[in-house]
């Protein structure tokens, strides 16, 4: 008892050493480097524990304790994020060290960086405009009084207060906290309404900070020094390529810049800007057709002086012109109708020949001569307003109907089948119709349609039409015969009829020809005596029929594994399939189906023949022998009913009939095997009536 109190006041001991050594552990006060500063900045430490916030202070370069509390330390808690935020003004240069006790957390995760009290602008304010001269302010505050740099662009604006475009008029550096007045030039701009936008950057504490502002009132100014905007821009409109192309070179003649912009309908950024340089006459652009009606804004320059902005609205929806059939014709003439407003001259151009001309007023419509092959037209109007609309076709003239195929020969059909499957191919992409209700064809154009049969004549018609209307048409007559014996016929791979009886009549004359000859042989064996010679033929006769019906037995159970095979590749499952991998193959497929059908009913026959003639010639060896040992059992049922006498009566009834063989050809033993007696040449020993051989 004492032993166990003992133990339980260790194990006491223990748990309390070891509580203790845990609170200590945690209670542990560490210091680890921070971070080396290369100048004076603006310091900022976070700290991030698990479940209780850690006690942190910092050891500057001069040995100084930094913590809260300290000047110029800026302490933030998120206990939801369970972080602390130190912010140390004017850390000065050098290695800082953390000191920290982490307390139950298991760990701490220290981050720290630069931070800056950041810059901002109160306002921007455009004043007094005096000619192309815009007085404005700039109002810039930070903590301290430093110097910043600026840029003040005027600006254009969408519907929204969002800067699409932007020109610098000034540049140069302020100091915060002082309102900065400074006059820009604005004659480099077009008469027109901007507003005034302020970008401004300064480095702070080594960290890099930046504000911008748009002016909250716009200034209208009116330029009059501007240079006079064109007066016309020409326009190619190219409706089938979605391309637009822009010339000034017969309305601008300057060398400088030239700023071109594309609008969409009813947008206010552009969809294209493009500045062009130099020499530039023109400039050809992708566009999206469906957002017309498009505006063009076009401006220049001449050194230090801009252009008022031309304006041109592109909207070509009063003509209309469309070709029929898709581009796929089947006549020499590719037919156009067009809608126009008032009178228009289209240019009508075949392959880049020379253009001719066809005038068209309200509603109608043209055509364009072709010639068998693939042609390209081009039909174009240049309007009143300087703007050219240009449609372009691609037409192919096919006059050449679609082909039509069936997978073996449907001219003339005969079936006793209530219904019956036409299968065939038609050109890619041409429809096809039976008896005007249409079908569906797999993308190779391979077909299958089952069709119901009544009793007698049944006629079927099939038309194909291809894309340009070429229609291509096959009749398929199918014949059903009542389900009578008579009519029970089989279509032979050129569509030639045949009774089955009349189509099998040799093998079947041949099988009973093999029958009464074995019936035969057998009733002659079973009159006479066979000897060693037709024994020996006989046995081979048999072995070779017996052979023949194995062979025959195992030709058919192959030929079923292999149609059945088959049929699972031509089934109405899967026979698309395999006429979209191989129509040839297909059809070759359904042909070996069919021979199969008729290789199986000739190894039928062969081995039921076969097995027959087995099966009789077998009877012929039994028969006679069952009839052989009736013989002397009839004599000795008449005499005695004795072994010894019934062994004596055999041997003496066989006597007379072993005669024709008392002139062996070869000669036997002479002494019983058994007994040892002299044999003198008789088959039996007359002493124990063994066989001697």
């Amino acid at each position: 008892m004492k032993k166990i109190i003992k133990n339980m006041l260790l194990s006491v001991v223990a748990v309390v050493f070891m509580i203790s050594a845990e609170v200590f552990a945690f209670a542990e006060t560490k210091t680890a480097d921070l971070v080396t500063l290369d100048s004076d900045t603006n310091l900022t430490v976070s700290v991030g524990y698990e479940t209780e916030e850690p006690t942190v202070s910092f050891i500057a370069p001069n040995g100084d304790e930094v913590k809260e509390g300290s000047e110029g330390v800026e302490v933030k808690r998120d206990t939801e994020g369970k972080k602390i935020y130190f912010q140390i003004s004017n850390a000065k240069r050098g290695d800082w060290k953390i000191v920290y006790d982490k307390k139950s957390n298991s760990q701490i995760t220290v981050d720290f960086g630069k931070f800056s009290n950041g810059i901002w602008i109160n306002s921007v304010t455009p004043g007094k405009l005096e000619g192309n001269t815009l007085e404005v302010s700039l109002d810039v505050s930070q903590t301290e009084n430093i110097r910043y740099d600026y840029k003040l662009y005027a600006a254009v604006v969408d519907a929204d207060g969002v800067v699409t475009g932007k020109k610098l008029l000034s540049s140069g550096s302020a100091v915060a906290n002082e309102v900065m007045n400074t006059t820009v030039d604005l004659s480099p701009l077009g008469s027109s309404s901007y507003y005034i936008f302020a970008e401004i950057s300064t480095t702070d504490k080594g960290v890099y900070v930046f504000d911008e502002m748009l002016s909250d009132t716009p200034v209208n100014f009116t330029n009059a020094d501007a240079l006079p905007k064109v007066d016309d821009l020409y326009v190619e409109l190219n409706l089938s390529t979605n391309e637009i192309l822009i010339s000034w070179e017969n309305y601008c003649s300057s060398n400088d810049e030239k700023i071109i912009g594309i609008f969409g309908n009813g947008e206010q950024e552009p969809m294209f800007t493009y500045t062009a340089t130099g020499y530039e006459k023109n400039l050809v652009a992708d566009i999206d057709s469906s957002k017309l009606p498009f505006t063009v804004e076009f401006t220049y320059k001449d050194g230090n002086r801009i252009s008022e902005t031309f304006t041109k609205t592109i909207d070509v929806s009063d003509v209309k012109v469309t070709m029929k059939n898709d581009g796929l014709v089947n006549s020499f003439n590719a037919l156009f109708d067009y809608t126009t407003s008032k009178e228009t001259t289209f240019d009508i151009s075949v392959d880049g020949a020379e253009p001719y001309q066809v005038v068209g007023n309200g509603n109608g419509n043209f055509s364009v001569k072709l010639s068998q092959n693939l042609h390209e037209i081009t039909v174009s109007h240049l309007r009143s307003d300087n703007i050219k609309v240009i449609n372009k076709y691609q037409v192919i003239v096919d006059d050449v109907a679609p082909e039509m195929e069936f997978f073996e020969n449907l001219t003339t059909i005969r079936t006793h089948n209530e219904t019956f499957d036409i299968i065939g191919s038609v050109e890619a992409g041409a429809s096809l119709t039976v008896d005007g209700k249409e079908i569906k064809t797999e993308e190779n154009g391979v077909f299958r349609h089952n069709v119901a049969l009544k009793e007698g004549d049944n006629r079927f018609e099939f038309v194909a039409v291809d894309g340009a209307g070429n229609k291509t048409l096959r009749r398929i007559e199918i014949i059903r015969e009542p389900k009578t014996i008579a009519s029970s016929k089989a279509v032979d791979d050129d569509g030639d009829d045949e009774g089955f009886f009349k189509k099998y009549l040799a093998l079947i004359i041949t099988a009973g020809v093999s029958l009464i000859v074995a019936v035969v042989a057998i009733i002659l064996s079973m009159k006479k005596k066979v000897t060693d010679n037709k024994k020996f033929l006989y046995t081979g006769i048999m072995i070779f029929v017996n052979a023949v019906a194995v062979l025959s037995l195992i030709g058919i159970v192959a030929l079923l594994i292999y149609r059945y095979n088959l049929y699972k590749e031509i089934g109405p499952e899967n026979f698309l399939k395999a006429l979209d991998s191989s129509m040839n193959e297909a059809y070759e497929n359904i042909l070996k189906y069919n021979n199969i059908g008729e290789y199986l009913t000739i190894l039928l026959i062969v081995f039921i023949v076969a097995t027959v003639i087995s099966l009789v010639m077998a009877l012929g060896i039994i028969i006679p022998k069952k009839l052989k040992n009736r013989k002397p059992k009839i004599k000795k049922t008449a005499e005695k009913p004795t072994v010894s006498e019934d062994v004596k009566v055999e041997t003496v009834t066989e006597k007379p009939e072993e005669k024709p063989q008392e002139a062996p050809k070869t000669e036997g033993p002479k002494f019983c095997k058994k007994c040892g007696t002299p044999l003198g040449g008789a088959k039996f020993c007359k002493k124990c009536g063994e066989k001697a051989y």
